[in-house]
């Protein structure tokens, strides 16, 4: 399987507050947006994980919205 890291799902660990799409929008991010996220104030501690499908961010970030409430 090749990788492309040019297309990264980002999950991000739940605040109070958050809702679904705050966790993972189900959008591609790429390098140069994760650069603007930390730029922006974000840190390392506020991801779940990154990953490199769609599928494996989605079965992450549905284990987060069972385990923490999230709002649909």
């Amino acid at each position: 399987m090749e990788i492309d890291i040019k297309k990264l799902y980002i999950v991000f660990w739940p605040k109070h507050g958050y809702e679904k799409v705050d966790v993972f929008n189900g959008r591609p991010n790429t390098l140069g947006s994760l650069r603007l996220l930390f730029l922006g104030g974000g840190q390392p501690k506020d991801i779940e994980g990154i990953y490199t499908t769609k599928v494996e961010a989605q079965k992450s970030a549905e284990k987060i919205y069972k385990n923490f409430n999230i709002k649909r």
